[in-house]
């Protein structure tokens, strides 16, 4: 019996889904608007209400515009922005690769299917990402 007890608990009060997405390998953006990353796209089904949800990027990029240029990233839930700021991630010009993790959270999310996506854009020059970003996507019982 102490065995289902657990189980139990662990229904009601932990992680209930986890889903991941792995973006593709070597993209890259010139665009000045928000455009969607490759595959960095996650639908979460038979969300229960009030539940919490983690979202967690990480990756590894490089930004070509000059100094004083950036790459910016923002998440996505069901279509509107999930970032504090105008900014989101913010990536400068570097001369190599740097890696970055974002992360957003929920609280409260209301029950059905949703969609979470990471778009990303530059304000001069292009970026690329170099390796497979990945999104991880976690629904937390409240």
């Amino acid at each position: 019996m102490a065995i289902n007890k657990v189980s139990n608990q662990v229904q009601k009060h932990g992680v209930l889904q986890v889903v991941t997405a792995y973006g593709v390998d070597s993209t890259a953006t010139s665009s000045a608007s928000f455009v969607d990353c490759p595959n960095m796209t996650v639908t979460l089904n038979n969300v229960r209400a009030g539940s919490k949800i983690l979202i967690q990027v990480d990756g590894v990029m490089r930004h070509y515009g000059g100094a004083g240029n950036f790459t910016y990233g923002q998440l996505l839930r069901d279509g509107g922005s999930m970032t504090a700021s105008t900014k989101g991630l913010t990536i400068t010009n570097v001369s190599s690769y740097s890696p970055f993790t974002m992360m957003a959270y929920q609280d409260n999310e209301t029950a059905g299917t949703h969609t979470y996506k990471l778009q990303w854009r530059v304000d001069a020059g292009s970026c690329d990402a170099y390796g497979v970003p990945m999104m991880v996507v976690m629904e937390i019982a409240q």
